[in-house]
């Protein structure tokens, strides 16, 4: 299938990432996938209905686990966020559950009870992690208009991504939700190449936008 988007280290797709299986023959899987929490956005782009099931998601990691276009049935490893509201449907994991923190500007969650939840979970899984020993609290603050200046609904930061990519094992990364692409930066900025899949084409654009503009920054 033809990239909507491609230079040295990253290629992006446009499409869903269940019909698009280039990304399942990546190495190591880092992503924010649908939380099944549900909602609504409204941004300068429109209204957009997001997140209302957690399927998606679940027939992604299959896909990735099985091996996809690989072909191999070794345990692969990944890192996958999800919602502390959603724990119920929490992503299956055999390692270890991380903390993102996102500081005290963000989280409203249910008002009966005095405290907000500035959190989500990332779940780490797979063999090949490594790095220098450091919490498992990742403390990276994210304004409480980032969803509204970026025009998606869950923006992830660069530098909370680069935190994960630094520690991730060796090989190509996929993020078959890939949004206005934080993952797909962040692993730009280290060197990593990376493979992408998104449905929506204005996230998708956006995406594209912050490539180009970053390769300008690097002097790529």
């Amino acid at each position: 299938m033809t990239p909507y988007y491609q230079d040295d280290l990253i290629t992006l797709y446009l499409g869903s990432c269940l019909t698009i299986t280039e990304w399942t023959s990546a190495d190591v899987l880092i992503t924010d996938p649908p939380y099944g929490v549900g909602g609504n956005l409204t941004t300068t782009t429109g209204t957009h209905e997001w997140d209302k099931t957690l399927d998606v998601r679940d027939q992604a990691l299959a896909m990735f686990l099985s091996g996809g276009a690989r072909g191999d049935e070794l345990e692969r490893p990944y890192a996958m966020f999800a919602s502390p509201r959603r724990l119920d449907g929490a992503v299956p994991y055999r390692g270890l559950p991380l903390v993102w923190d996102k500081g005290d500007s963000v989280g409203m969650g249910d008002t009966r009870f005095p405290w907000r939840p500035n959190y989500e979970l990332i779940y780490v899984s797979g063999p090949g992690w490594e790095g220098r020993r450091t919490s498992s609290v990742l403390r990276v603050p994210l304004s409480s208009k980032a969803a509204t200046q970026e025009g998606h609904p869950t923006p992830k930061p660069i530098g909370l991504m680069r935190m994960l990519i630094e520690k991730a094992p060796p090989g190509v990364i996929a993020d078959p939700f890939a949004g206005t692409g934080s993952t797909l930066l962040a692993a730009k900025q280290l060197g990593r190449r990376a493979i992408g899949v998104e449905l929506d084409p204005t996230y998708a654009a956006h995406a594209v936008s912050r490539l180009a503009q970053d390769a300008l920054d690097l002097g790529i």
